[in-house]
């Protein structure tokens, strides 16, 4: 029996050594065209900081990997051709062509970055990173570059502004939606945004690159809008499947990736397809999509491996999760933006809440941001943000297994989490998102965003603004036509409230304008809402005065 994998970065490495472990006996033959394989993409930021060594970017040897597992290994040998019907795989290397019979194949060709069209994209100094030499190169580039300009401000593209940045460098980073991290919601990118322009980057949002200029090497960039001077230029627009070898044969599907069941199978026998290549299953929606990250590889490329052995194992779909680091600013998501699930036809509730990393009197203890999307009929999780520079990865985790384990707000809540000073406070942070949310879903409070309050105040609407934080507080800024009551003498200064117009508390955070919003419920109030993450989720400075 011979198993032949294509690809030899996550999935392909992970199919080859989990089908040598179910089946001791079978001829397994790796295609790599490359000279490397098991690369650590997600390193590459990491190194040109100075943080990981250039040996660190390959998780396993080729000589290691081949003699541990017993693998038949071709490096810098490329697949050119495939015949479903012979079940042969035409490859080429320095030796020349030959054909490679298989009785099980597994296509895990990866993908390739997908760069826009752009005049002058060819010219030195201008990068995109999908391998090791490629971060290589850059490195080496870094050592004379002033000025660089990195186009997509995704994930990958922000962690690389920060090695950039500590290099020495000026950093812009352009963007042609209006905010930076598009899988994020814009109020949540907000917050990284303006902890990067703090930092000393520049940041153009909703323009578009027309042309790289330069004689040999990149000079600048030419946007919509302006020039930019850049003499290195990083391509972080994303990648696309490679898919060109079996696109004759196999069915692709609506996301342009390999169509695959949950057993990794394509639409041709014997034929199984894994990482990033394929697409998946949102597991909230049920609808296809693409989602390239090394998690997923890993996971697909395990279960393609155990089912050509005979196994019956399967990759039920994703929610993705997702985590970065910027300097000391930890960003992640999981499940359902607020956009996507409007998008995909939920009745949602939204809620925002800032709580500490950890018990505030033990040293370190940090804010974080954490947005929270809920549907409203059946109070099930559906998708979480979180922004801070301490325990944002543990809280993103627990609610990801919530989320696929269908827990509802209440769940949350009730969550049996670890506490210690150190490590969190008597009511976690995931705790308290979900009594944020079950005090709303149970009609305890109402609430309003400040995206929807925004709106309102942008229409000429004008409901009764009460700011219950200290005076202090409020002489740092306060949402314009804000009435200020300091909660502690709220029960006094109740004349000074209308009870004939919709009123919107809000405080530093939520907490004490929920409590306000109590009191006036219980002292007759009819129309009270509470501004969900009130001041510090607040980033309409059209509406601020000071």
């Amino acid at each position: 029996m011979r198993y032949v994998i294509i690809g030899g970065l996550a999935a392909g490495t992970s199919a080859a050594a989990k089908a040598r472990r179910v089946n001791e006996k079978a001829d397994i033959v790796l295609i790599e065209r490359s000279n490397w394989i098991s690369q650590a993409t997600c390193g590459f930021p990491y190194f040109l900081c100075g943080e990981v060594r250039r040996e660190d970017l390959q998780v396993m040897r080729a000589e290691s990997f081949a003699r541990r597992f017993k693998i038949d290994l071709k490096l810098n040998t490329e697949a050119i051709s495939l015949d479903p019907s012979s079940k042969t795989v035409k490859v080429l290397n320095a030796r020349g062509e030959y054909e490679l019979e298989y009785d099980k194949l597994v296509i895990a060709t990866g993908a390739r970055p997908s760069t826009p069209e752009i005049e002058g994209k060819d010219l030195e100094n201008v990068f995109t990173m999908r391998y090791i030499d490629d971060v290589l190169k850059v490195k080496e580039a870094m050592k004379e570059a002033e000025k660089v300009s990195i186009i997509g401000a995704g994930m990958i593209g922000l962690e690389c502004a920060e090695a950039f940045l500590k290099a020495g460098m000026e950093v812009s980073i352009i963007e042609i939606f209006p905010e930076i991290l598009p899988t994020f919601d814009e109020e949540m990118a907000y917050l990284v945004r303006r902890y990067l322009e703090e930092k000393g980057i520049e940041i153009y949002t909703s323009e578009k690159v027309f042309a790289l200029e330069g004689k040999e090497r990149v000079e600048k960039v030419i946007t919509d809008k302006r020039e930019i001077p850049s003499d290195l230029v990083l391509l972080a627009t994303g990648v696309k499947p490679n898919v060109e070898l079996v696109s004759p044969f196999v069915k692709l599907g609506v996301t342009g990736a390999i169509e695959v069941d949950e057993h990794m199978r394509t639409s041709v026998e014997d034929i199984y397809a894994a990482g990033d290549c394929v697409e998946t299953v949102n597991l909230i929606t049920k609808r296809k999509v693409y989602n390239p990250v090394a998690t997923l590889a890993n996971k697909q490329g395990r279960v393609a491996g155990a089912n050509i052995a005979g196994r019956s194992l399967r990759f039920p779909g994703t929610i993705g999760t997702a985590i970065a680091k910027v300097f000391d600013l930890n960003i992640a998501r999981t499940g359902l933006s607020e956009k996507e699930a409007r998008e995909a036809g939920f009745d949602i509730v939204v809620s925002y809440l800032h709580p500490y990393s950890h018990a505030t009197y033990y040293p370190h203890s940090e804010r974080m941001s954490i947005k929270l999307i809920v549907e409203k009929n059946s109070e099930r999780i559906l998708g979480a943000q979180i922004v801070g520079k301490r325990g944002v990865d543990k809280r993103i985790d627990v609610l990801s297994t919530a989320i696929i384990a269908g827990m509802k707000a209440e769940d949350l809540f009730n969550l049996d989490l670890a506490y210690s000073p150190p490590f969190s406070s008597a009511k976690d942070p995931v705790n308290v998102a979900g009594a944020v949310v079950d005090n709303i879903l149970k009609g305890e409070v109402q609430t309003i965003t400040p995206k929807e309050l925004a709106e309102r105040l942008s229409k000429g609407d004008s409901p009764f603004l009460l700011d219950v934080r200290s005076e202090k507080e409020v002489k740092k800024g306060r949402i314009r036509g804000a009435i200020n009551i300091p909660l502690d003498e709220l029960d006094k200064r109740l004349g000074e409230i209308p009870r004939d117009r919709e009123i919107i508390c809000y405080c530093a955070t939520g907490l004490r304008s929920y409590i306000a919003c109590r009191k006036l419920v219980q002292k007759g109030f009819k129309d009270v809402k509470n501004l969900s993450g009130s001041w510090e989720s607040w980033i309409y400075e059209e509406f601020i005065e000071k």
